[in-house]
């Protein structure tokens, strides 16, 4: 580990620079991809945060050669992070992703004379470790969620519940563990529901899959003609007076 100091030391400010750009992006590839991306299943986000890691750290080791405050380039960061994602949808957990993102470059680009390599080392392997710690016990029944329109409003009803779920796991081909009903248009006939889902959904997989499929559509129509009838009667009273 000395010998290793020393020869960042005496190597020329390129191949520190190199050497620095390789960790940081080995350090940021591996939290994306072993963490992220295997307990959040969001490949196309990974990309932004990739970039974005890249961006900060070329920024903060051109920013540590010119004057200006440490504190001034950080705010710099946070502005420029903020224009971009404000307006975007973007949920708390990625929110900390990305800043974690963010961190690593401008702490990986730090000048080894006011953070040394050791603490760099120790910063990073406390911020990797933490993170696939917390995904390991605190989110391993992890739950996706998206928002969907649902066109069987009949299902809402507290009593056909299971239905419902199991109706979203067979079109999602996830299994659905939460529904939430955000808005009803009984005029178009939809709901605008947040499903929250699990693993894939392996009824399938049962040899009477198909029978209970088949059971569970013929249940679904019942109720949905039984909702019609509901619907109608009023209007046939109206006509026989």
């Amino acid at each position: 580990m000395e010998s290793l100091k020393v020869f960042l030391e005496q190597a020329p400010s390129y191949i520190d620079l190199l050497l620095r750009l390789i960790f940081n992006s080995t350090v940021s590839f591996i939290i994306l991809h072993f963490v992220y991306q295997q307990y959040n299943k969001k490949r196309s986000f990974v990309f932004n945060l990739f970039i974005f890691n890249l961006v900060i750290f070329g920024l903060s080791t051109i920013l540590t050669r010119i004057e200006l405050s440490v504190g001034s380039g950080f705010g710099l960061f946070a502005i420029f992070t903020m224009m971009r994602y404000r307006s975007e949808q973007i949920n708390m957990k990625d929110m900390a992703y990305l800043l974690i993102m963010i961190g690593l470059g401008f702490i990986n680009s730090a000048n080894s004379k006011v953070v040394s390599y050791e603490e760099i080392l120790t910063l990073n392997l406390v911020i990797a470790g933490g993170v696939y710690a917390l995904e390991r016990t605190y989110f391993t029944n992890r739950k996706n969620s998206q928002k969907i329109k649902y066109d069987k409003i009949e299902l809402l009803k507290p009593k056909f519940n299971h239905l419902l779920k199991r109706d979203l796991s067979l079109r999602l081909g996830k299994e659905v563990l939460e529904v939430k009903t955000e808005n009803v248009n009984f005029i178009e006939g939809y709901a605008t529901l947040k499903v929250y889902y699990g693993e894939d959904y392996h009824l399938h997989i049962h040899e009477d899959g198909d029978q209970i499929i088949l059971d569970h559509n013929k249940e679904i129509k019942r109720i949905l003609e039984e909702r019609k009838k509901e619907i109608n009667l009023p209007r046939i009273a109206d006509q026989a007076s």
